[in-house]
């Protein structure tokens, strides 16, 4: 199986959506977690469109281990925004500025979904080129 131009953009719209969650956290944190942020919902891995792509389309490289590592990245991920949003929601910005750092638990999450992302790409993209010249 390979992957199509439409694979591919899934990717880099993920990578940006992903990383939009440090603003968004941010932004809760200065509005001191008003409205409160949905934690069950960050926590699903399969709700993002990542998530619904990886447990649908993507299963057909289920075989491949950069796809398990994909897989598990981005649930670790979803678990670490959870706990994020925990602690915004409980008032407590800054063990929740502590996990965004660079040095945090969230910090690491989104990089190793990044380079998961990354691999998965490399691996898989091998009909991408042809399609674009086809555009």
């Amino acid at each position: 199986m390979k992957m199509n131009f439409s694979d591919a953009m899934i990717f880099s719209d993920a990578i940006n959506v992903h990383m939009d969650w440090f603003a968004k956290f941010q932004a809760a944190i200065e509005q001191g977690g008003s409205p409160q942020l949905d934690v069950e919902t960050i926590g699903l891995d399969n709700v993002c469109a990542l998530g619904k792509w990886l447990y649908s389309e993507f299963e057909g490289y289920s075989d491949r281990e950069s796809y398990l590592q994909l897989q598990f990245n981005h649930a670790s991920f979803h678990q670490e925004a959870s706990k994020i949003a925990r602690l915004i929601n409980e008032n407590n910005p800054d063990a929740a500025r502590s996990m965004l750092s660079s040095s945090g638990a969230f910090f690491r999450a989104s990089r190793r979904v990044i380079m998961s992302i990354d691999q998965c790409c490399k691996e898989f993209s091998a009909a991408i080129p042809e399609q674009l010249g086809a555009q």
